[in-house]
């Protein structure tokens, strides 16, 4: 059993081996349209006037724009994005969204709710009622 663990956390020469490259630039685009879409799309519900004023608008519209080019460079036909630059594409998303939610109203803002696409993602604990004491 100690052999095939070891075996299983020994590093390797490719760290990705098995994995399909050209699946997962789908996946990472689909993700990266998706997420560029709805963020578009919520932003009619909440405006980013927050911190930054009007000036938040442009602000806003580069981090959609930077999202949806994303998209663009994973699901383009002949794309040769490799894991380095999906892993880019998805930390640069994750940032994009970060500041949409800080520009539009913090954890109020409708697009918190973008954070938990993924199916790992559960609602937040409901508070229980402390024991009355007497």
């Amino acid at each position: 059993m100690r052999v095939h663990l070891r075996e299983y956390f020994a590093r390797r020469p490719d760290p990705y081996a098995g994995a399909l490259v050209a699946i997962s630039r789908r996946l990472t685009g689909a993700a990266a349209l998706a997420s560029g879409a709805i963020s578009l799309g919520l932003l009619a519900a909440a405006p980013p006037r927050g911190p930054l004023g009007d000036a938040g608008w442009l602000l806003a519209a580069v981090c959609v724009a930077v999202t949806l080019t994303g998209a663009l460079v994973t699901l383009r036909a002949g794309s040769d994005a490799d894991w380095n630059a999906l892993v880019a594409i998805q930390w640069v998303g994750l940032g994009s969204l970060a500041v949409l939610v800080w520009l539009t109203g913090g954890n109020e803002s409708p697009q918190t709710t973008l954070f938990c696409s993924g199916s790992s993602c559960r609602p937040p604990a409901t508070p229980r009622a402390a024991p009355a004491s007497t």
